[in-house]
């Protein structure tokens, strides 16, 4: 990774989780792509990958290498979410940096998460808009009995939880700001 591209996952710190957590993608979805720099970053950081596919409300205007798609779209009309997954995955990462809203992301989780490979990664970025009380869906921390704080984002993260359980989620890995869903292989 020699150059530096208009996204915020340099300051975020976001990239080192990256790098020691994904190998080798070959197909990536990013839901939420604003300018589309993460996007130029994602084709950087990896050698391997063969198409990054960009969803955003707003496309970006600038124009893109080959490899790179962007499509615009609202990431809580899953139908056509699921169309466009159907039509360009499946994929071995998906990356939700849009609204982050909880219900928003969920919903854009379940429409999602069935195009995601086994052995693949689906992420959540920005998670910890849950705790600010001055985002749309988020409240300060307070400590409340169970299930405890569950506002917007830290809700959605909750419910990941569930799915370790009762879906196909085969480890979380939750930190500061981000969480990396990987899918179970089969058995």
């Amino acid at each position: 990774m020699n150059r530096q591209f208009d996204t915020d996952k340099y300051e975020s710190g976001y990239i080192p989780q990256y790098i020691e957590r994904v190998k080798t993608p070959r197909r990536i979805l990013e839901v939420g792509v604003r300018h589309g720099g993460s996007l130029l970053l994602w084709c950087d950081l990896w050698p391997s990958v063969e198409k990054v596919i960009g969803i955003d409300i707003n496309p970006p205007l600038e124009a893109m290498p080959s490899q790179i798609q962007v499509l615009q779209a609202d990431q809580t009309d899953v139908a056509k979410l699921d169309d466009i997954a159907s039509s360009t995955g499946p994929f071995d990462l998906i990356i939700d940096d849009a609204s982050h809203l909880g219900e928003a992301s969920w919903k854009t989780f379940r429409a999602l998460w069935p195009h995601v490979v086994p052995g693949g990664i689906y992420v959540v970025e920005d998670w910890g808009t849950g705790y600010w009380s001055r985002w749309a869906d988020g409240a300060d921390y307070r400590d409340v009995p169970a299930p405890g704080h569950t506002a917007g984002m830290v809700g959605m993260i909750k419910r990941l939880v569930d799915e370790i359980g009762n879906g196909d989620v085969g480890r979380l890995d939750i930190l500061r700001g981000l969480a990396f869903a990987h899918k179970r292989l089969p058995d």
